[in-house]
């Protein structure tokens, strides 16, 4: 699957954790800005070019997911830019795969899958054991098996 992480920029080193986990189950992750360079100085005093070049990059990550993991914060969250939150918006109204981790931050978070943490969630994206048979515990050994005849 490919999944798009979303969440404030501070916790890029956790998302770079979270990707990882995610690679090891087979899943391709789509988020380049958990990777980037943080900008020099505050974003807003970033030069308008420089942002909107990694807007744009962002939105072609998210549209190229089949998935997207929000990773929320408890209210209230403080100062933010609320770049996560469009995100959010954007793969609902896109019919992504969306799930929430974290907190209720609004009412949108509501509508979707939610699980409180990052390892609540995690068993969603592992990939089943190899040896995982669903006929196994229940198939019945040969001297188990009784058979009738037509005449008994």
């Amino acid at each position: 699957m490919k999944i798009y992480l979303s969440a404030c920029y501070r916790r890029q080193l956790e998302m770079q954790r979270v990707a990882r986990e995610l690679q090891t189950f087979g899943h391709e992750i789509t988020s380049r800005w958990i990777l980037e360079e943080p900008f020099p100085i505050e974003e807003h005093r970033q030069p308008v070019q420089a942002r909107a070049r990694r807007a744009q990059r962002n939105l072609l990550d998210l549209a190229q997911s089949d998935c997207l993991i929000a990773f929320t914060e408890q209210p209230p969250s403080g100062p933010g830019r609320g770049g996560r939150h469009v995100e959010l918006g954007i793969a609902l109204a896109n019919g992504l795969r969306t799930i929430v981790v974290g907190w209720h931050e609004n009412l949108f978070h509501t509508l979707v899958e939610f699980y409180p943490s990052w390892e609540e969630a995690k068993p969603r994206f592992s990939p089943p054991p190899s040896n995982l048979s669903l006929f196994a515990a229940a198939r019945p050994g040969k001297e188990s098996l009784t058979v009738k005849s037509e005449t008994s």
